[in-house]
């Protein structure tokens, strides 16, 4: 499992129980997230899909993977107009040169 934290925040408790994570500055905590429903009925906090994408480009090193450009693809694939979103929080958290070709090709 993997979840986002403020950069401020104590990660010790959660690297305890497994979880991977990932600090970042507190402006680029918020953006892209909502909320999901758990199995149990539970309204928990969860970044969109748009960002989820952003953040695995944002892992990446170098080049995208096929998995990477094929979950973009799928993304696109079920809304068109996802495009945009997609870009605007990829500028936010400077990836929009990586993703950008990407999403041209894939539009």
């Amino acid at each position: 499992m993997e979840m986002t934290f403020p950069k401020s925040y104590n990660t010790t408790s959660p690297r305890k129980c497994g979880i991977h994570c990932h600090r970042v500055s507190e402006d680029l905590v918020d953006i892209g997230c909502g909320t999901a429903t758990t199995p149990g009925g539970h309204a928990v906090p969860a970044h969109s899909p748009e960002r989820a994408i952003c953040d695995v480009f944002k892992e990446c090193r170098g080049t995208p993977s096929d998995e990477e450009i094929s979950a973009l693809r799928n993304l696109l694939r079920n809304d068109s107009t996802m495009a945009a979103t997609v870009y605007r929080i990829a500028i936010r958290l400077r990836v929009d040169k990586t993703i950008r070709p990407y999403l041209e090709a894939l539009t």
